[in-house]
């Protein structure tokens, strides 16, 4: 069983998901660090005609996500040499779809991936609000679950 478990994500209903994939774009060359079974990446492809690399630390999620991406790299995002794996691969964004908040490093992976975006390239990121209130209900109880949240954009 997987982590976190979505067989699509419905582009008429306003989440987290479907923000990213809008600010995406189409005709994108994407590198989707986190890319869990292919859910979002099954999007990017089939309705936004993208070129897709994922990202995957679970090798069963990565294995799902072959059917959607154009190749898997299943691995720890902290652990890899990008030089080595994507060589001169260039990408137009780069999405990190609730991963940052999971790293223990953020910044090294951020920095670490730049060199992979084209010129005009962009990174979008969704990070939940750990301050909103729900969030600390719901930490207090013993859960955290995803919910609604919005998006920034910010140079790098």
């Amino acid at each position: 069983m997987f982590r976190f478990h979505i067989d699509k994500v419905d582009m008429e209903v306003d989440s987290s998901h479907t923000k990213l994939l809008r600010l995406v774009g189409t005709e994108k060359r994407v590198l989707e660090v986190g890319c869990s079974t292919g859910y979002v990446s099954k999007v990017l492809k089939e309705q936004l005609n993208c070129l897709v690399t994922g990202i995957e630390v679970s090798p069963d999620a990565a294995k799902e996500a072959e059917k959607y991406c154009d190749r898997v790299i299943a691995g720890d995002v902290e652990e890899m040499d990008f030089s080595i794996i994507l060589k001169d691969k260039q990408f137009d964004v780069i999405t990190f779809g609730g991963v940052l908040e999971r790293l223990q490093n953020p910044g090294k992976v951020l920095a670490a991936t730049r060199p992979l975006l084209a010129e005009g390239g962009y990174v979008l990121a969704s990070i939940p609000n750990i301050a909103h209130i729900s969030v600390a209900l719901e930490l207090l109880n013993g859960r955290f679950d995803y919910g609604p949240s919005e998006f920034s954009m910010i140079p790098i």
